[in-house]
């Protein structure tokens, strides 16, 4: 954990499944909306996993999101996909969308981040 940073952990959750000859993708909720503050950290978790386990991207206002700078993006290997956001800016704001892919299909999650203002 990062010294000086508080961060917000957020899940990206429902549950869904699709199966096809053996093949499995599963989201398991969502959330609609997040408040954080200004300065602070936000970690969105994305829970959807699957047999095989899906590749993940994820995208803020529909432009891919790259790992680096404020932004690292991991997989884990239990199926799931989280990003975290370091020092969050006014420019943070905005929907999020995880996107995850294996053979069997592609299921997304999303979270509209936004700003508290009791912070």
């Amino acid at each position: 954990m990062m010294v000086g940073f508080t961060f917000n952990v957020f899940m990206l959750c429902c549950t869904f499944v699709i199966a096809t000859h053996g093949l499995l993708i599963s989201k398991y909720a969502e959330l609609e909306m997040t408040k954080a503050c200004i300065g602070q950290g936000a970690m969105l978790f994305c829970d959807i996993s699957g047999d095989p386990l899906p590749d993940y991207e994820w995208f803020k206002d529909g432009v891919k999101l790259e790992h680096g700078g404020r932004f690292n993006i991991r997989r884990h290997s239990s199926g799931s996909s989280r990003v975290i956001i370091v020092n969050l800016k006014d420019s943070d704001s905005g929907m999020y969308v995880c996107k995850a892919s294996n053979s069997a299909g592609t299921e997304t999650s999303s979270e509209r981040l936004s700003f508290a203002t009791d912070c």
